[in-house]
């Protein structure tokens, strides 16, 4: 084993010492690679681990580092990351806490940034072929100097998309990559440090040849693009199989999936959801913070009945009643109105102007508007004395039709009517 001095030098300033923090409160130190314009190639065991509460809850990258005598990172530290994807759902699939060649196979993730890394290091190749011969085994292993490397002989399995080498770099080189040459000359990556033995004498690579591994590298890749979009909009995430983590921003995002809603099991988690797939919909795992809507094959359902969909809720219900959020084009244009930044006073406003309010009412004038409203929200017929003291506010300029539909929308009966609370869990059904 070596250190290497030429860290910022291809193909070295594109790997990566990985820093952990974990909700448990520990820290941890691993390695990974860069293979995408935001994309960092590691071992699923480097940021998830179900004994230590699931994700790393905080990562922060450094690509072509030091770590001794001091972190030197020369090109600083890279932790706005928003995506995460496993190529399982659990690494440990026995638990036992150590990686059989089998486990290995699967222990891959993806870290998605939301910064151009791939810019200022360098992107290394992948590569899928199923090779055996010479390669260099590259990380940050803790009995090291720094970035380490050796040079040994790779061999594929029989029966298990890993392969085997003779000699190990140690604990801390978790996630770093076995490289060759390709015919280019340029370096490419053929798999990723999952395991090895403690006499440094044996390690285990997942290896990208693994059935269905290029393909899933390829497609969340592919779906980390979308990340690098701008932080107005949110982000527009893929689910897949596998375990993912999407993480949110302030504004709208979303995660959409291939299947029928009825092919997943939501539940609320103490960060966000967790959405579960069955055998028709892959198996996967996701874990969504801070993510407002979902879409499946027949249909969205929005999440953020504090928010926009809150308010969409309310004033359509305060107009309409709940009979009408059964028209999910409606729900949809009532959600997309308030996605654009319109608060539930301009709302009112606008549904009145538009003539909305008087086509669903029935009339314009201000005892049929009072009927309406009040048969919405509380969800039978208005008392004669209410109609009666509400019209002659409307009638003697003490209000107005908009700011009294605002009011009401906003009444603790309407939250209750069109059931706030029980939609924030099952989610507000909608098109767009």
């Amino acid at each position: 084993m070596f250190e290497i001095t030429a860290r910022t030098s291809q193909p070295y300033s594109a790997v990566c010492y990985i820093r952990c923090e974990w909700s448990d409160g520990t820290r941890s130190g691993a390695s990974g690679v860069v293979v995408g314009a935001n994309d960092v190639l590691t071992a699923m065991h480097v940021v998830y681990d179900q004994a230590r509460g699931g994700w790393a809850r905080k990562i922060d990258i450094f690509p072509g580092a030091d770590t001794r005598p001091v972190l030197d990172t020369p090109y600083g530290v890279y932790s706005n990351v928003v995506s995460l994807s496993g190529r399982a759902a659990n690494w440990d699939l026995d638990g036992d806490g150590y990686l059989a060649a089998t486990e290995s196979q699967g222990d891959l993730a993806l870290i998605g940034l939301q910064s151009r890394i791939g810019d200022v290091t360098g992107i290394l190749a992948t590569s899928s072929a199923r090779v055996a011969g010479s390669a260099t085994l590259a990380g940050y292993p803790g009995r090291g100097t720094g970035l380490m490397a050796e040079v040994a002989y790779a061999s594929p399995a029989n029966g298990a998309g890993v392969y085997q080498i003779g000699t190990a770099l140690g604990p801390g080189s978790s996630g770093g990559p076995l490289l060759t040459t390709g015919a280019d000359g340029k370096a490419q990556v053929l798999g990723i440090a999952s395991a090895g033995n403690t006499t440094f004498t044996q390690s285990t690579y997942a290896g990208l040849f693994g059935t269905g591994t290029a393909q899933w590298l390829a497609s969340a890749v592919a779906a980390n693009d979308s990340l690098l979009g701008g932080m107005a909009t949110g982000f527009s995430f893929r689910g897949g199989v596998g375990r993912d983590s999407f993480y949110g921003t302030s504004a709208i995002d979303s995660v959409t999936y291939d299947y029928a809603r009825a092919d997943y099991r939501l539940a609320p988690s103490s960060t966000g959801w967790t959405v579960t797939g069955n055998a028709t919909a892959g198996s996967g795992i996701d874990d969504l913070v801070s993510v407002e809507r979902l879409r499946f094959a027949d249909g969205a359902w929005a999440f953020d009945l504090s928010g926009n969909a809150g308010k969409a809720a309310l004033m359509l219900g305060a107009v309409a009643g709940t009979a009408a959020f059964q028209n999910r084009g409606l729900v949809g244009a009532f959600l997309s109105y308030f996605d654009a930044g319109h608060s539930l006073a301009q709302g009112a406003e606008t549904v009145i102007r538009i003539g909305f309010m008087a086509q669903t009412a029935g009339g314009a004038d201000d005892a049929t508007f009072v009927r309406q409203v009040w048969r919405s929200v509380f969800g039978s017929e208005a008392p004669a004395d209410a109609v009666q003291t509400y019209v002659g506010a409307l009638q003697g300029g003490a209000t107005t039709q908009a700011q009294l539909l605002a009011a009401a929308a906003q009444l603790p009966q309407n939250a209750s009517h069109v059931d706030l609370v029980g939609l924030s869990q099952t989610g507000l059904a909608y098109l767009g």
